[in-house]
């Protein structure tokens, strides 16, 4: 006998969240996580949620997550869709998101004992795709086209705190950084020499106008090399001095 699937709903101050009962402690930890981190991504972007709340959909298994994703790319129901992919901030201005319940059926898999530290990661991923849907208010509020990728996945990347505890080498072009579809690493790093640099003013004004972005990343680019370039360096000589 096929079982019964029990759709709940759950809205807060930050978000409305659909799911299935299965998936209700998950909702508890994941929606407490998110109220907490709300204000500062709205106060960056300077935009105020009030009623238009995101969506945010969580998917109990990844054969339906997959239906989600072909639909929304335009894919055959035959295009085979990789197992690393686990959510989407949709056209429809809706979060997408598998359970971490089902994580065993992509090639995120992990061992039970891990659990905690992959439920980190998670929710920092969710709060990830939060910041795009605030940054599509943003762009919707001040009629601008959605913020050039760089700046984008990196400040998703950095508002979420994903990588804060990495410490990663810059090692990218600047035609990885401006064209490449996967380059998040370099992304996240050149937003945090923005912010970190420049007046947050600037910036916010680099996430309205992409020409300007990309003009500027293109001025900045050296600067940003050597400043990272000196940074592995002091790391390296730190090591080879503990020797």
């Amino acid at each position: 006998m096929k079982k019964e699937v029990v759709m709940l709903k759950k809205i807060t101050d930050s978000a409305i969240f659909n799911y299935e009962i299965d998936d209700r402690l998950l909702i508890e930890e994941l929606s407490e996580y998110i109220d907490a981190h709300k204000d500062n991504i709205c106060s960056f972007f300077n935009i105020n949620i009030g009623t238009e709340k995101p969506i945010i959909n969580i998917i109990n298994k990844k054969e339906n997550l997959d239906k989600i994703h072909r639909k929304f790319n335009n894919l055959k129901d035959m295009d085979e869709v990789p197992k690393w992919i686990v959510g989407l901030s949709a056209s429809d201005m809706q979060i997408y998101y598998l359970s971490i319940n089902d994580y065993k059926n992509t090639s995120h898999n992990f061992k039970k004992k891990d659990y905690k530290m992959y439920l980190d990661m998670y929710k920092k991923t969710i709060v990830h795709e939060y910041v795009h849907y605030v940054n599509r208010l943003f762009c919707k509020k001040n009629n601008c086209s959605f913020s050039i990728k760089c700046l984008s996945e990196g400040i998703a990347q950095y508002l979420s705190n994903q990588k804060s505890d990495s410490v990663l080498k810059f090692n990218y072009s600047l035609s990885e950084i401006l064209t490449s579809n996967q380059c998040y690493n370099g992304w996240y790093l050149v937003t945090k020499y923005i912010i970190e640099k420049y007046p947050r003013e600037l910036f916010i004004e680099l996430l309205k106008d992409n020409n300007r972005a990309e003009k500027f990343i293109k001025d900045k680019y050296e600067e940003i090399n050597n400043y990272y370039t000196c940074i592995n360096n002091s790391i390296i000589k730190e090591i080879d001095e503990k020797k």
